[in-house]
């Protein structure tokens, strides 16, 4: 009974200080109080501490400090914006990108791709140059003409033509040609009388020991048709077929008249004119739009025969100067020419 009591007595002493102990904490000025005595800022006398006042020193270095702070919060944004800035721009063209990309895919059939259409550029108009279609030739070089009883080569060949070209591989054209042959009679001689200036003597008779110089000259007017094997090239091969008109003299340089037997000598002349058929190749050289060179290989054999007829009282030389002639119009003419071309 008497444990029951102190225990009792125990329990409500207890409950008296848990009391007292809730109200201290709770009172304000308790509280006060108790920030007051423990602030750093009493001394032992109970009296607060002045604040240091800041020195010039420090005032400087806390305004540097301020402004670097500032400054870097200036570039840090300004870096910002920038990036910001980029990625916009990369947004953009990504965005531009996937437009194209999805309107191209919109008109893709759903079975084939569609091919993309790439518009290549527009060439860059070139100046063309003028289309030269007509030239002039001048040309010269080998002629041989080779007969049953005659081999002769001319002393002198020139040729000039103009040709027009009516297709990029044809052309047209007529020609002026003009031969020279000098040849020695050396199978025919006469005799000379008393009034021949050449001797002095009368009653003899005298004989060319290597007989009479014969002079042969020709003209001929033709036309002319050629095919190109090339166009564009440096060098045109051709070949071409033509017709002439030849007409041409045969005579004696020696010519001084005498007479002998009833005949006359000295003034024998023959002239023969015929139309001949031509084939051609060669080629041309382009050294520039303006200026050329032409080679060309010619053959020629007359398909008429026109010498002229002679009399009872020809002479014997006059019957060889025509026999000569008839010859030459049944030989085969072959040339050889090189030439300069003007285009224009």
């Amino acid at each position: 009974m008497k444990r029951g009591k102190q225990a009792s007595a125990l329990l409500a002493l207890m409950a008296i200080g848990f009391n007292l102990s809730g109200y201290a904490q709770e009172d304000p000025l308790l509280n006060e109080t108790q920030s007051v005595v423990n602030t750093d800022q009493i001394d032992i006398e109970g009296l607060y501490k002045e604040k240091k006042q800041p020195s010039q020193a420090d005032k400087i270095q806390a305004l540097r400090r301020k402004l670097e702070a500032q400054h870097e919060q200036m570039m840090r944004k300004k870096i910002e914006d920038m990036r910001l800035e980029e990625e916009r721009k990369l947004a953009r063209k990504l965005q531009k990108a996937l437009n194209g990309q999805m309107q191209a895919m919109d008109q893709v059939s759903t079975t084939y791709a569609a091919p993309v259409k790439v518009q290549a550029p527009a060439p860059v108009p070139q100046k063309k140059e003028e289309d030269k279609r007509n030239n002039i030739t001048i040309s010269g070089g080998f002629m041989n003409i080779a007969s049953e009883n005659n081999d002769l080569d001319a002393n002198f060949n020139m040729k000039i033509s103009a040709e027009n070209r009516v297709h990029p591989r044809i052309a047209v054209g007529v020609s002026f040609r003009y031969v020279s042959i000098d040849m020695k009679d050396e199978n025919n001689a006469y005799l000379s009388n008393a009034s021949n200036s050449y001797y002095a003597y009368n009653n003899y008779s005298n004989y060319y020991p290597d007989g009479r110089e014969i002079s042969f000259k020709q003209m001929s007017f033709g036309a002319h048709g050629k095919f190109f094997f090339s166009v564009d090239s440096k060098i045109r091969p051709f070949a071409g077929a033509g017709i002439a008109y030849n007409r041409g003299s045969f005579k004696y340089t020696e010519n001084e008249r005498f007479t002998y037997n009833g005949q006359t000598y000295g003034d024998e002349k023959i002239s023969a004119n015929n139309v001949a058929g031509s084939l051609t190749a060669g080629a041309v050289v382009q050294f520039t739009p303006m200026f050329g060179a032409e080679l060309a290989v010619n053959f020629e054999r007359a398909l008429t025969s026109g010498v002229a007829e002679g009399d009872n009282n020809s002479s014997s030389d006059e019957v060889r100067l025509r026999n000569l002639a008839t010859d030459i119009e049944e030989a085969n003419v072959v040339s050889v020419n090189v030439g300069l071309s003007l285009n224009f």
